[in-house]
């Protein structure tokens, strides 16, 4: 019904007599109109006293909740949609052998939720040894000791109002009894055997739940009773869940989250338009469909209502018409229009208000939006910027930003498309109002009509389509004129809702775009880009180059450059580089004569920045580069292989004569293949030897029989030793062992590991040498503990453990196992390698600048390795060397391996640790190509730096006094310990 403005109930109490009067009720008794007159009087005050007031107040809460809470005052949460969360804590608890079993509850949802769809840890998809909403799972993919175990469990309980406490709780805990069930709770049980080395070396898992949220009531089902949540479903319509929020979801009769209203409230019929049109299917550019609105995420009790309710709205572009006591919701879609608005039904000219814009504080030409993406765990997503250089040249080239969060939209489609709908929503600006005839009182908020053309003349308006933004009011006049309706439209043409995939539907450009929480604000200074001609001779191509200030901030740890063509949003090339210092990015070849855009992406070690905005060059025409002519070349690569590589028919494609052949000229329409793979047409889609004109060898093992007609078998295939070793099952039966032979050294191929206690100084040497250096590590004692400060010269020092391996080679290392006092300060040092070698000297040498050694012994050796390789995964070996005036000694190694065939240039790095390395006559630092494969040729180094932190000695005391060894170390290499 429309509403009554509050002038009308004035005026039935001043024209009573009127209104009660035999000839007006004679009139409108037995019409909806008389009814509807007759019941304002008494009910339009009760309606609006009695409306649930919405509390307008807001203090928001995150979209989603990725990070575990602890707080006692968590506020109540109900999970919609499909939606993931870390949950907060409500319990914890330890038990077994030194408290071996840590276990925590974390309530995900304060209601029920329909399921579980998967878990994430640390950043990786789990895999789960079942369903754990049956019964305890352990994770297989992750969280494992050293011989394999799993030591991670979990449990997942729904939240039924019936569901039982955890027998496994129950029986551990002796304060724990069959009240302990969180009833109509969705929580989780999760249960680490801890085990800090391996399994959880990195600390408590932290652990992301994606669930199926709550049930709504759906009308459009006939076995759903409002009144009964036991007969509701999931859904992520977010008109069906907009309508459940107003009516509550309620436990044991308490309303936990939600408006209260009662369901008689919400029109079945006009909810049932709501969502089938949410439900209404919307094509894609890289082909089928989705939904054309869908919602998933948190709801808050610390969010207001209208808080809530907006969050929801915004997903479907909606609007709420909750006038007259009941609550319509309206998606955001282009209906069909209802009614002509007539120049002949206003009633006073003097009553039409044209305002030709909206306030300025509602005018856009941009929007910037984001979302939870799923394919990035739910981490909020940048999505394209939607704007349009019509709207701002208009607005007189002003930047009119909306920035908006979808906190409740999980598709970066519907994204998109949400986007578009608030731009352009903004630009339709002329709003009118106008009093009609009363026969425009059937129209209802949201309606969309159009205006005839003496109206559209008489006011200078275009032909388009107006939206009713209120509910038509209803006044009564003291002149002959009687009852009249007041109207105010806005302009909404079809444009608002039209949208193109294959151009509407922007790339999102990859991890890139990714806004993580708590992003580094990092920046280049001077960043520049331009265009240049690379290569030299007869051999010069277009290329780019991106250029930035140095230094740079030591913060920047990585730069990535990203490359489009101008107007495309598909990104070309993506060059990273771990050595900001440089200062440039060369890109690879381009087209001549062609604009570009660059931006920046920068990195600090864990997190990554937001793009910069593009930067726009163009390259230059010249392209003088050489193409091999075919005739003569032979070999594998030649030419020819790869000569229509992205061409095109009807454009690159052509015959001999010149001439370019189209489509029907390269495709073979009398051969297809089906949805299933099978082929079919000519031939019965098979392709015989004889059709291709062979016989004989070419089908000797078609249909042959092992035994009878395969010669010449090996005998490995046929004396037995192959069945011997493998079962019917085809598990092993015997023991199978794998060697390498070295020389006359015979060890087991595999990881190895060795424990050995040791005491600082031991000097350990391996039973049989390694052909390259093992990595050691180093752990603490058997429990010994020292003060963090020690007196050092009558002053307190604090003191750190300092426990590594000194001077490794193949055949041993020499343990240290001290503690020592903090230096009192640092100085980076980056000395250069760049030295011809010589006389059993590696190839390349430098000197070391410094007397101070490392303070922590620490080297890290980097460089870059070039050569030309024939195959992806040649293999080039580099070895680092020191000397400390007593000879040169290897200490570590490094592979590096190809990406591909031709031209390569890799970065490396190694970090070896090396104690008492001052400074000597000669070079104290070396490296040399040890291995190349035989596919690499032209092999060389360069940029060879080695970085180390500096500093004078310190006070030190060993951490294993006397005669008691309590250091353990493990060593592990890629051959095994004999």
């Amino acid at each position: 019904m429309p509403q009554i403005v509050p002038a009308v109930v004035g005026a039935f109490v001043k024209f009573g007599t009127v209104v009660a009067s035999k000839g007006l009720i004679s009139g409108l008794v037995g019409t909806a109109l008389g009814k509807f007159i007759i019941s304002t009087a008494i009910s339009v005050g009760l309606s609006i006293l009695t409306r649930p007031r919405i509390d307008l107040s807001e203090q928001d809460t995150p979209g989603q909740e990725l990070k575990v809470r602890f707080q006692t005052d968590h506020p109540i949460t109900v999970l919609v949609g499909q939606t993931a969360t870390a949950g907060h804590c409500v319990w914890a608890n330890s038990r077994g052998t030194d408290n071996r079993y840590l276990e925590r509850i974390f309530v995900l949802s304060d209601y029920a939720c329909d399921g579980f769809v998967k878990l994430y840890g640390d950043g990786e998809e789990l895999t789960l040894s079942g369903d754990p909403t049956a019964a305890w799972v352990t994770c297989t993919s992750k969280y494992q000791d050293k011989d394999n175990n799993d030591m991670l469990s979990v449990r997942v309980y729904l939240g039924s109002e019936d569901q039982a406490a955890d027998s496994e709780l129950i029986a551990a805990y002796g304060d724990l009894d069959s009240n302990f069930r969180l009833r109509g709770k969705t929580y989780a049980i999760v249960r680490c055997d801890y085990d800090p080395e391996f399994a959880f070396s990195g600390g408590e898992p932290q652990l992301l739940w994606e669930m199926k949220g709550a049930p709504v009531f759906d009308p459009r089902e006939a076995s759903h009773d409002a009144a009964d949540p036991d007969t509701w479903a999931w859904s992520d319509n977010p008109a069906l869940i907009a309508a459940q929020y107003y009516q509550g979801w309620t436990r044991a009769g308490k309303t936990i989250l939600g408006a209260g209203w009662d369901r008689s409230r919400i029109p079945e019929a006009d909810l049932i338009a709501a969502a089938n049109e949410c439900d209404e299917e919307v094509s894609l550019k890289a082909g089928g469909t989705e939904k054309r609105y869908r919602a998933g995420g948190p709801l808050y009790s610390s969010r207001s209502h209208r808080g809530n309710i907006e969050k929801l709205l915004l997903a479907m572009d909606g609007e709420v018409d909750d006038t007259a006591g009941e609550v319509r919701f309206l998606p955001g879609v282009e209906r069909a229009t209802v009614k002509e608005i007539k120049w002949n039904d206003i009633l006073s000219a003097s009553t039409l208000e044209l305002d030709p814009e909206l306030d300025p504080a509602e005018g856009i030409n941009k929007v910037l939006s984001r979302h939870p993406d799923p394919a990035n765990q739910y981490q909020i997503v940048e999505l394209p910027e939607r704007t349009s250089a019509t709207y701002v040249t208009e607005d007189g080239g002003a930047d009119l930003t909306l920035d908006t969060a979808f906190d409740l939209v999980n598709s970066s489609t519907q994204g998109q498309r949400l986007g578009k709908r608030l731009l352009e929503r903004a630009r339709a600006q002329r709003r009118l109002s106008l009093t009609v005839r009363l026969k425009y009182v059937v129209l209802e908020k949201g309606d969309r009509v159009t205006l005839d053309a003496t109206l559209r003349e008489r006011l200078r308006l275009p032909e388009t389509q107006w939206r009713v933004e209120q509910r038509p009011a209803v006044s009564l006049q003291r002149d002959e004129q009687g009852l009249q309706v007041n109207l105010v439209l806005r302009e909404h043409p079809d444009a608002i809702g039209d949208w193109t995939p294959a151009s509407d539907e922007l790339d999102i450009g990859g991890t890139a775009s990714t806004t993580r929480p708590g992003a580094p604000t990092l920046a280049l200074s001077g960043f520049a880009v331009a265009g240049f001609e690379a290569g030299s001779g007869s051999a010069v191509y277009p290329s780019g180059r991106a250029t930035w200030t140095t230094p740079v901030n030591p913060a920047i740890k990585a730069v990535t450059v990203e490359i489009r063509e101008n107007g495309d949003n598909t990104t070309l090339q993506s060059l990273p580089t771990v050595r900001p210092g440089e200062g440039v990015i060369t890109f690879g070849r381009l087209a001549p004569s062609t604009t570009y855009q660059a931006r920046y992406i920068l990195g600090d070690g864990e997190k990554t920045t937001n793009p910069s905005s593009w930067t726009s060059f163009t390259t230059t025409a010249n392209d003088s580069s050489t193409t091999a002519p075919w005739s003569g070349v032979t070999g594998a690569g030649k030419p020819e292989d790869n000569a229509t590589y992205g061409a095109r028919a009807g454009v690159d494609l052509r015959d001999s004569g010149g001439s370019t052949l189209a489509d029907a000229d390269v495709k073979n329409a009398a051969i297809t293949i089906g949805s299933d793979g099978t082929l079919s047409g000519a031939g019965g889609g098979q392709v015989t030897i004889g059709g291709l004109g062979f016989t004989g060898d070419l089908n000797a093992t078609y249909g042959a029989d092992w035994s009878a007609t395969l010669t010449n078998r090996p005998t490995e295939l046929t004396d037995g030793r192959i069945t011997a070793a493998l079962d019917s099952a085809g598990d092993l039966a015997a023991d199978v062992r794998i060697t390498q032979l070295s020389g006359t050294t015979k060890r087991s191929v595999g990881r190895s590991l060795g424990f050995i206690e040791a005491q600082d100084g031991d000097a350990i040497t391996f039973a049989a040498s390694f052909n390259t250096i093992p990595r050691v590590h180093l752990f603490g004692g058997k429990g010994l503990t020292y003060d963090t400060q020690l007196e050092s010269g009558g002053s307190p020092v604090n003191m750190v453990q300092d426990y590594k391996p000194l001077n490794q080679t193949t055949s041993g290392f020499t343990v240290r196992a001290k503690i020592r006092g903090e230096a009192s300060g640092t100085t980076a040092k980056s000395d250069s390698v760049a030295t011809s070698g010589g006389g059993g000297a590696p190839d390349l040498v430098g000197d070391k600048s410094t007397a101070d050694e490392a303070f922590d012994d620490g080297y890290t050796f980097a460089g870059t390795v070039s050569g030309t390789a024939s195959a992806a995964f040649e293999t080039v070996r580099i070895g680092v060397y020191t000397n400390d005036g007593s000879g040169w000694v290897q200490r570590g190694t490094v592979d590096v391996a190809t990406s591909g065939s031709g031209s390569f240039s890799k970065s490396w790095e190694v970090t070896v640790t090396v104690d008492g390395l001052g400074q000597h006559a000669g070079q104290e630092f070396g490296v040399s190509i040890e291995f190349v494969d035989s596919g690499i040729t032209g092999e060389a180094l360069s940029s060879v730096t080695v970085s180390y932190d500096a500093a004078a000695s310190s006070t030190e005391y060993t951490a294993t006094p006397g005669s008691e060894k309590i250091l353990a170390y493990i060593y592990e290499s890629d051959e095994a310990i004999e």
